[in-house]
């Protein structure tokens, strides 16, 4: 489907489904270890999809920074805690755009250290796999093959077919039934003291 400049099809959706094994997880560690509201959290985030899409004219990935997520989910930092880092941490990049420090940064920063960066989170996203394929090992073999078999397919992209594989076998295993129905719930506003925006800065930020 096409609309103006924009083109969403099958290898779109399937391209999303990236953020399942990023965004997932650490949004899962802030709503039960830190108490975000769910709501909130996920609506907002995919208000800023939304956005940031509609602004670059293309699909950007909005995902709570790393450093800050670990940190705040290992500490157990309170929901204001988590929104006055946000608070700090935007402070801090909005400054450096306007500024123009994140392209001198950018210039500086060699592009061997960010490819290394890159591999280490593959190497380290692939270990992490192999010890989750560990218990079903057979099953984990056949979902390999199918994503390579997959990868430039159109009409069943890979993402798409795994995602549908996992459901199934929540449906076998009957996980389905224990998950309530949506309801409407508007989340509440969490407020945060300045105070908070240098200790979390100190404590994650900067880093």
């Amino acid at each position: 489907m096409r609309v103006g400049s924009f083109e969403f099809n099958l290898r779109e959706l399937a391209g999303s489904m990236g953020d399942f094994g990023t965004l997932f997880p650490l949004a899962i560690g802030y709503i039960v270890v830190c108490g975000m509201n769910p709501a909130g959290f996920l609506v907002m985030m995919g208000l800023a999809k939304i956005a940031t899409g509609v602004f670059y004219r293309l699909p950007m990935p909005i995902e709570p920074m790393k450093v800050l997520a670990v940190v705040a989910i290992a500490q157990r930092w309170s929901p204001s805690m988590v929104c006055a880092s946000a608070f700090g941490m935007g402070v801090i990049w909005l400054a450096f755009g306007l500024t123009g420090v994140m392209g001198w940064i950018a210039k500086a920063t060699p592009h061997a250290v960010v490819r290394g960066i890159q591999m280490a989170l593959g190497f380290l996203l692939a270990l992490k796999a192999f010890n989750m394929l560990s218990t079903w090992w057979a099953l984990g073999l056949l979902c390999v093959i199918l994503a390579l078999a997959l990868r430039r397919n159109r009409f069943a992209p890979g993402a798409i077919v795994l995602v549908a594989v996992g459901l199934l076998i929540m449906l076998a295993r009957r996980q389905l039934g224990g998950i309530p129905a949506p309801t409407l719930d508007l989340p509440p506003l969490t407020t945060f003291e300045l105070d908070e925006v240098w200790a979390t800065l100190l404590l994650a930020g900067f880093a």
